[in-house]
């Protein structure tokens, strides 16, 4: 199924909107980096979360989000570019923890740490980076966080990922919300209130609901538009036998004497697609 991000913007100008449907794609990651149920929801959010921000972004740009933190799962990484094309990976993808509830919190998993955004353009040197603290270590508490902090954007992002009774991927979807300058505290009461009374993310997906749809839901009684910004998704990884070749090089000198002295075949798996890159 096509899956794309969809925008809107309320006919005052006061709130802009992305939302996505990203259940395929988050169950793809799932089933090449063969994730446990943790570090497939942070990667599901994750890079769910950096596709919705990334539709913001002008033509040949991209944003990286890394969460770096002190608990097992360790990092998490997700990158998108303009054109909807993403991925994602985590430090510790087998890392099992048994679950107290329903509702996984990632933010256990992660511990207390930094989020990182980076911003450049496709081609070129340079690039715009803030950081942050965790606000909680869940995904989109820490991107609200960022926005607002490094941005001076006040936002509302609510990501989520269903995992079933076998910890497959069934739902995954997020919405991004930001407020524009002036917008008045009513509006700002508004959006609170229908956060409060929706359903999480992954919930109204389970029951059928679009992009639109859950669009609608968090933007009730705002009149709004849709800018038929209609971007399809996909997963894209970019590694090469030369960018493996060229990793290889910041290995520290001992190690890299080892397999030399070693004289045999190196096989090297990209975390991002599982794909194995022999080095002779």
């Amino acid at each position: 199924m096509t899956e794309i991000i969809k925008k809107f913007i309320s006919k005052d100008l006061y709130i802009r909107t992305a939302t996505l449907v990203s259940t395929d794609m988050v169950a793809h990651i799932q089933n090449i980096q063969k994730t446990s149920p943790i570090p497939t929801v942070a990667i599901g959010r994750a890079v769910t979360g950096a596709l919705l921000m990334a539709a913001g972004l002008k033509k040949g740009h991209k944003i990286g989000l890394h969460f770096n933190g002190q608990g097992p799962l360790k990092t998490v990484f997700a990158e998108a570019n303009f054109l909807g094309e993403c991925r994602g990976c985590t430090g510790n993808p087998e890392l099992d923890i048994p679950l107290q509830e329903k509702n996984i919190k990632v933010g256990q998993a992660l511990g207390n740490g930094q989020l990182t955004v980076a911003h450049n353009q496709l081609g070129k040197k340079g690039r715009y980076s803030g950081t942050v603290e965790f606000a909680s270590g869940e995904i989109a508490d820490d991107i609200a966080l960022f926005l607002y902090q490094s941005q001076q954007i006040p936002s509302l992002v609510s990501l989520g990922v269903y995992l079933d009774e076998f910890a497959r991927v069934k739902a995954a979807g997020g919405i991004i919300m930001e407020l524009m300058p002036g917008a008045p505290e009513s509006t700002i009461e508004k959006l609170e209130k229908n956060a409060m009374e929706a359903s999480n993310i992954s919930e109204l997906i389970m029951d059928g609901k679009d992009a639109t749809d859950i669009a609608k839901i968090f933007m009730k009684d705002f009149e709004i538009e849709d800018l038929e910004f209609d971007q399809e998704v996909k997963y894209r990884c970019e590694c090469s036998i030369e960018r493996v070749k060229r990793s290889l090089k910041c290995l520290d000198p001992k190690d890299h004497e080892k397999i030399i002295q070693g004289g045999e075949n190196v096989d090297i798996t990209c975390e991002f697609c599982g794909k194995v890159y022999r080095i002779p």
